[in-house]
């Protein structure tokens, strides 16, 4: 009854419109290619011609993802899925004996049986050992051998190339890496091209990683078949949130946990001294209540409690941060504003750092203050002195005043107004307030009263986290830009509809930055200026033209803000 009632609601939907034509999504017949290694009973097939996700297909067939990776031995997981192609979904022998049981996310590993692979050397004039599969691109100048069991991530993060290009360059490998052979050559450099030396944090990182894993990692946990993220968050003692954060190639739903690889558990800390001269920095006392100071968040469990260095680097990464109190354990309280404390032994004392106390390497953010640029920006009003003009597109954030994070300096105000979606300028005037503005910056400077210096976010040199830039080249199998709708199905949905009046419409890079802060947020529906539509769940999605259609964006189409 469900398969029935979910494939009805479809059939409504291709409806609508009279130019569409509508093809049966299950049939006896293949209408696409297929694997060849297919039952050669293959009784129904799924043809993958709609746009439909592989885990909303596999809902309507009602096929289990076991079924389909055991019919279908090309794919092993719906990362695998692809457009315009035939999946078998059933046969008259059933399903067949698997010859290996990965676990979910488990990366194809290379083989010692290649298929078709070349020993004709590419005339640019360099020698090219072989075999090599084809295609490789004819303009590549550097080459590494495949070993068994090798992936694509830990080739491409060993040579100092982005997994992009590897694909690019290695197309037989796939963009999923389901075909690296071992015994075979792949390019690693081409022509023109010059490798990222990677970063020395001083922390030996077991092999292989996902690509993107955080460079200043210093905790790691190897992956087994079967393990989820949840609970794997769960034993490492940090949030699901941290875990996507520190390893965006996972994915939101936890779609690319690939086993046998290394993921970022914990961070690399600041070292934090005592001897500071001028600061105070592990002095034991008690907080004191006063006017333009307070507590930020604390923590009494978890990885921020492990060390000082850890809440020092918690503190350091959170805008506003100027100090916090710590007791190794148990308590970890981040603090904005003035120094406000008194030194005693007291019950419920603990060691109180100012952020100075603290010096991080080089691989760490630091975004509690943000530095004005050197110099600074053309064009760009820095400190001006002036008040707003609003115009069309732009509009205010509620204002921080004086007993906020935001007001101890102006770097404070631009750490937070640069972590903010949709910040681009705001107003700051000392231990008072901190105005923060979205759409254009529109300013007219004079000195009457009610004028403020006022900042563009461009004047700092922090990165930002309030619009998101699409990655480049898009990823493969991933809905980015294509129009359609929404489709009911179980664990998807709306989480958050920001409607016209709201910042969050102005470009698609502000859109996304919101669903980028939500760890929830998978993809989102976005018209500029009038909606921008935050899902949860795995995709479910229906590219059509009719009425109420609307671009969708997948969360893994932008690169992490």
């Amino acid at each position: 009854m469900l398969r029935l009632s979910i494939l009805a609601t479809i059939g409504l939907l291709a409806a609508q419109g009279s130019a569409i034509s509508i093809k049966r999504f299950d049939s006896p017949d293949a209408f696409y290619d297929h694997d060849p290694n297919t039952p050669a009973d293959c009784t129904l097939w799924w043809n993958s011609d709609d746009g439909i996700s592989c885990d909303t297909s596999l809902l309507i067939a009602d096929v289990t993802i076991d079924k389909l990776t055991s019919l279908n031995p090309s794919i092993k997981s719906c990362d695998d899925w692809k457009e315009d192609y035939s999946y078998c979904i059933d046969s008259a022998s059933g399903i067949p004996e698997p010859t290996t049981t990965p676990g979910p996310g488990t990366t194809p590993p290379t083989t010692t049986i290649p298929p078709t692979t070349t020993t004709v050397i590419p005339g640019n004039g360099i020698a090219t050992p072989t075999p090599f599969q084809e295609g490789m691109t004819t303009s590549c100048n550097r080459f590494r051998k495949v070993g068994l069991n090798e992936q694509c991530t830990a080739i491409a993060s060993e040579a100092g190339i982005s997994l992009a290009d590897f694909y690019s360059w290695n197309p037989a490998v796939g963009t999923q890496c389901s075909a690296l052979w071992a015994e075979n050559y792949v390019c690693i450099g081409i022509i023109g091209s010059t490798p990222t030396q990677p970063v020395d944090n001083g922390v030996a990182t077991p092999l292989p990683t996902q690509a993107g894993m955080l460079n200043h990692c210093n905790k790691f946990y190897k992956v087994k078949a079967n393990d989820q993220c949840g609970s794997v968050a769960s034993s490492q003692g940090i949030s699901l949130a941290e875990l996507y954060q520190w390893n965006p190639a996972v994915g939101r739903s936890c779609s690319a946990l690939w086993a046998d690889t290394y993921i970022c558990v914990g961070l690399l800390g600041c070292k934090v001294s005592t001897a500071v001269s001028g600061r105070t920095c592990g002095r034991i006392g008690l907080p004191v209540a006063a006017t333009g100071s307070g507590e930020i968040s604390k923590h009494t469990s978890g990885p921020f409690v492990a060390s000082v260095e850890n809440c020092s680097g918690n503190c350091l990464g959170t805008p506003g941060c100027t100090g916090f109190h710590f007791t190794a354990g148990s308590y970890c309280s981040l603090r904005y504003g003035p120094v406000s404390f008194t030194p005693n032994g007291n019950a419920g004392s603990s060691a109180y750092y100012e952020a100075a106390c603290a010096t991080c390497p080089p691989t760490v953010p630091v975004a509690n203050s943000c530095p004005i640029k050197s110099p600074t920006p053309a064009g760009k009003q820095c400190g001006r002195i002036g008040v707003p003009v609003f115009k069309d597109g732009m509009g205010n954030f509620a204002a921080d005043t004086e007993n906020s994070k935001s007001v101890s300096s102006v770097g404070a105000c631009a750490a937070v107004c640069l972590n903010t979606p949709a910040c681009t300028s705001f107003y700051y005037t000392q231990s008072s307030r901190c105005a923060m503005f979205y759409g254009p910056p529109s300013f007219s400077p004079n000195g009457n009263a009610g004028s403020q210096p006022f900042y563009e976010a461009d004047c700092f040199a922090c990165p930002t986290t309030s619009t998101c830039a699409i990655e480049s080249p898009l990823p493969a199998n991933t809905h980015c830009g294509r129009v359609g709708v929404s489709v009911a199905s179980s664990g998807s949905g709306t989480l958050i509809n920001y409607p016209a009046s709201t910042p969050y419409v102005i470009s698609l890079g502000v859109c996304a930055a919101v669903c980028e802060s939500l760890p929830e947020c998978t993809g989102f529906f976005f018209v500029a200026g009038s909606k921008c539509n935050l899902q949860y769940g795995p995709v479910s999605f229906s590219p059509n033209g009719n009425a109420g259609s609307t671009p969708f964006w997948d969360q893994k189409c932008f690169a992490t803000c």
